[in-house]
């Protein structure tokens, strides 16, 4: 699926503001995004779908991935994403540079995860999540998002993004 079908799908679903711009880097203005997807479950399975098989040597012949984390405003993302992949799917309370888990959530030591943020601007909450993933002594296998603003370098795994 090419950037073009991505934010025709988003925006079909009202996910999107129509000031979108793709060439010279890409600037995404996001409704309550998550509110807009959960509206429409084949599309956000399709999206969810798309970003799996960016990791398709690392997930697929692996299988390590068994967990989907994300930041406690974005649990709605994850949770498509834990659904979509057949995996657990647990949240955490991200203030600045530093998670915790709330609720009773446990990572398993070697444990793969994957974090789920919808819209990467810059790299604090993924680092936040990441460290916490570290702390439990689990395995960061990648990250997926629906847009990602920064650079791959700046972020401690692979990226699976569609903007």
């Amino acid at each position: 699926m090419n950037k073009e079908e991505v934010v025709d799908m988003l925006r079909a679903s009202c996910a999107l503001q129509e000031d979108v711009q793709l060439q010279n880097g890409v600037t995404v203005e996001f409704l309550p995004v998550m509110d807009r997807l959960l509206e429409d479950p084949i599309t956000t399975n399709r999206l969810i779908v798309e970003l799996f098989q960016g990791f398709d040597p690392l997930l697929q012949v692996q299988k390590r991935t068994k967990c989907i984390l994300a930041a406690d405003e974005d649990k709605l993302f994850g949770f498509m994403g834990a659904a979509v992949g057949w995996c657990r799917s647990l949240y955490a309370d991200v203030k600045g540079e530093s998670a915790s888990f709330g609720h009773g959530f446990v990572l398993n030591k070697k444990e793969g995860v994957i974090l789920a943020v919808p819209v990467i601007e810059d790299a604090a909450k993924v680092n936040a999540l990441a460290s916490l993933v570290k702390r439990a002594d689990a395995q960061l296998v990648g990250i997926i998002c629906l847009a990602n603003c920064l650079d791959g370098d700046e972020l401690p795994a692979p990226v699976s993004s569609l903007l």
